[in-house]
């Protein structure tokens, strides 16, 4: 069946159509993620949670471009969104603690 075919039916709740969807793309999804994070671990919860995203998005997918097309820009967006909360928090060298003279002359630095 075709991937259209199979979109029209997974969007009317057959759960099987979607699955077979899964099947045709997990590949290509995992080495997706697992090029973005580095990270088997996180390229597998990505997965899960690029395909929950779309089976709860079915209804939003319209069909302008291709299904897996979709699905890579939900598996990209998922990964960036993670990516981004794992990046380290920056501080600016004005927001550091200046030692005081007292803290600098007992260290003995000059």
């Amino acid at each position: 069946m075709d991937e259209a075919r199979l979109v029209e039916r997974a969007r009317q709740g057959d759960f099987q159509a979607f699955e077979q969807l899964v099947n045709r793309t997990e590949g290509r999804i995992y080495s997706l993620l697992l090029r973005m994070t580095g990270n088997p671990e996180d390229a597998r919860e990505l997965m899960q949670e690029t395909y929950l995203s779309a089976y709860r998005n079915l209804k939003s997918f319209q069909g302008n471009a291709a299904f897996s097309t979709w699905l890579y820009r939900i598996a990209t967006n998922h990964a960036l969104m993670r990516l981004r909360k794992k990046q380290p928090d920056t501080v600016s060298w004005d927001e550091l603690p200046m030692p005081t003279h007292e803290e600098i002359r007992r260290k003995g630095v000059s």
